[in-house]
């Protein structure tokens, strides 16, 4: 399989890994794409071109998925953190 083709490939998985909240996985498999895309030469050939502006709306949705489960986790453990003090307070009245 050539270079662009496993992009193309390493694409997709990372959007069916972000797809299924495998965030560990989505990083193993961007570490490769990146070895990839950085290894490829300077031009302007279409195939290139699409593989790589491809690459670039795949990065720009996985940004936006990380941000918004960041975002869940983040709400998430609030609700942990006012449930503790809840508990505590409750636990401490006499």
């Amino acid at each position: 399989m050539d270079e662009l083709s496993r992009i193309s490939t390493l694409n997709r998985a990372l959007e069916q890994a972000a797809a299924d909240g495998d965030w560990p996985r989505v990083g193993e498999i961007d570490e490769e794409r990146t070895r990839l895309l950085v290894a490829l030469p300077l031009s302007d050939e279409p195939a290139l071109r699409a593989v790589v502006e491809d690459a670039l709306c795949v990065t720009q949705a996985l940004l936006a998925q990380a941000a918004d489960a960041r975002q869940s986790v983040m709400n998430e453990l609030r609700g942990l953190h006012r449930g503790q003090r809840g508990a505590s307070a409750y636990q401490q009245r006499p």
